[in-house]
């Protein structure tokens, strides 16, 4: 179907009523934008309407603006998950020191026989008292040392009783062995200064047994006793015919007045040379 001539015509007169506007707006310069303006009477002149933009079902609209969402992730990594409610973590810890206790030096004390009741080893115990205890083997009845691991459930008899005819020697060992470093002496017999056979008397007359001071003299006392069977206290005799005399003390080592260069030593058992004879006192 035609248009009719009089709407045809009408709408022409918009057009060229549109046209003239728009040579009018294009000689002074808008202050703002007017092609929006422009387009919209432009479109409306030609169409009667604007059109529209079809727009896109529910259910596209929904395709289109379905976002896909991921859980935050952190960048710091826990050893232990975190959640919504607190978490009570077991922490199993090991000691790694032993509890320090003090014990205090008897009659008859020795540091191995000390480390020995607190299941440590001398060097240790020497470790531990190194400020106290310059020697190893000189120690002092009456002496605080620090000990490690726990303290005995019994006290050794001689801190609680006075001491038995068996440990005297023993006692007398640990008398000769407090006074290593001292010096030698010929004719001395203490207390700051020896000689073999005045060490060995000067420790003996400390728990009151008396000897000759002379170590052929003192091969004489006690109880022949084999190098086997040596025990602390035993006096062990060198050379033939004897003049020298040291003191057991265990583990193979012997206390002697030596000589004016090295004054007295702790030497093993066979430093001097075989033993000839050994004694026990007590």
């Amino acid at each position: 179907m035609s248009m009719p001539i009089c709407r045809l015509k009408a709408k022409e007169h918009s057009v060229h009523s549109f046209l003239n506007a728009l040579r009018k707006a294009a000689q002074k310069p808008p202050r703002r934008s007017i092609m929006p303006y422009i387009l919209s009477v432009l479109l409306l002149a030609m169409f009667g309407s604007l059109p529209v933009q079809p727009q896109p079902s529910s259910a596209a609209a929904a395709k289109q603006v379905t976002v896909t969402s991921f859980p935050a992730q952190s960048t710091v990594q826990h050893d232990v998950p975190p959640t919504s409610s607190p978490v009570s973590v077991a922490i199993q810890t090991t000691a790694t020191s032993t509890p320090l206790a003090h014990y205090t030096v008897c009659p008859g004390d020795t540091l191995s026989g000390i480390a020995a009741r607190y299941g440590t080893s001398w060097q240790n115990l020497w470790a531990l008292n190194r400020s106290t205890v310059s020697n190893p083997n000189l120690i002092q009845v009456g002496q605080v040392l620090v000990v490690s691991g726990s303290a005995p459930a019994v006290q050794p008899a001689a801190a609680v009783s006075p001491a038995p005819a068996s440990s005297a020697a023993e006692q007398a060992a640990n008398v000769a062995r407090s006074k290593v470093g001292s010096s030698y002496v010929w004719g001395a017999s203490g207390p700051y200064s020896f000689d073999c056979s005045g060490l060995t008397m000067f420790a003996y007359a400390s728990v009151g047994v008396s000897l000759p001071h002379s170590s052929s003299m003192q091969s004489t006392m006690g109880t022949p006793v084999s190098l086997a069977n040596l025990q602390p206290g035993d006096l062990v005799f060198y050379y033939s015919p004897v003049s020298h005399v040291a003191i057991y003390i265990g583990g193979g080592l012997v206390v002697s007045a030596e000589n004016p260069s090295v004054g007295v030593t702790v030497r093993s058992l066979t430093w001097f040379g075989s033993p000839t004879a050994a004694r026990r006192i007590t």
